[in-house]
């Protein structure tokens, strides 16, 4: 894994898979209440930065997984 600290994984997380879709609504959802022409800028970006850091958490819990799937076969 490429975090160490389990906690700050699971809150990056949490904010990739939660937060950012939910932020992505709400804005979606003003803007085109109110005629807000900014919003397709945020919420490119917000999209942008939430599959990169997505991307990057699910390479590191695949290389983690097949870490300790090696230290199980070396231990039996």
């Amino acid at each position: 894994m490429i975090f160490k600290n389990e906690k700050l994984y699971t809150i990056i997380k949490w904010v990739c898979l939660t937060v950012v879709p939910a932020l992505n609504v709400l804005i979606t959802t003003l803007c085109a209440l109110y005629g807000w022409t900014w919003g397709n800028y945020v919420i490119g970006t917000l999209d942008a930065v939430a599959v990169f850091v997505g991307t990057i958490l699910g390479v590191g819990s695949y290389r983690y997984a097949k870490q300790l799937e090696a230290q199980d076969k070396d231990n039996v």
